[in-house]
């Protein structure tokens, strides 16, 4: 099941509009989807912090690396550091789908070792577009009940 998700996920990467970023902070990252890569010598802990303004998913996961590396895990971590999702079996290739339950600072992480060798992925994020209130509809409602009636009575006059 994961390597359909690795699959899928490598496909619609392929598909967007995406550029690579090295670990760092990427900012607000809402409906974005980014190459990620990295080259290292020796064990290494590699974040990708990001940001999202509102509640949605997250997916991410590794694509390829060189020989010489060993990946023993991915995660998706919150702003306390609590483990939201990861993936420590890469008998398959590394995917990890995360909840982002509130708006707010998130990480990604990458854990390996590597002999002068590199890797790449890719991280994506989904936030839906907020449904309006009843009292959204409404407003709009009675406003465009105002401007009916202030564009009858000009008629009339």
């Amino acid at each position: 099941m994961k390597l359909k998700t690795l699959a899928a996920a490598a496909a619609l990467m392929a598909a967007s509009s995406a550029f690579a970023v090295e670990p760092g902070d990427l900012g607000n990252i809402d409906n974005q989807s980014f190459a990620i890569g990295a080259s290292h010598s020796g064990n290494f802990f590699d974040f990708y912090q990001f940001d999202v303004s509102a509640s949605g998913v997250a997916v991410g996961g590794l694509i390829s690396g060189t020989a010489d590396v060993q990946i023993f895990g991915i995660g998706f971590f919150d702003a306390f550091d609590n483990v939201i999702a990861s993936d420590t079996d890469g008998s398959d290739g590394f995917a990890s789908l995360a909840t982002l339950s509130t708006a707010g600072t998130y990480r990604f992480a990458v854990v390996g070792q590597a002999d002068g060798g590199s890797y790449s992925g890719w991280l994506e994020t989904v936030i839906p577009n907020p449904v309006p209130e009843p009292e959204t509809y409404a407003l709009m409602l009675a406003g465009l009940g105002v401007l009916a009636w202030v564009s009858k009575r000009r008629k009339a006059a």
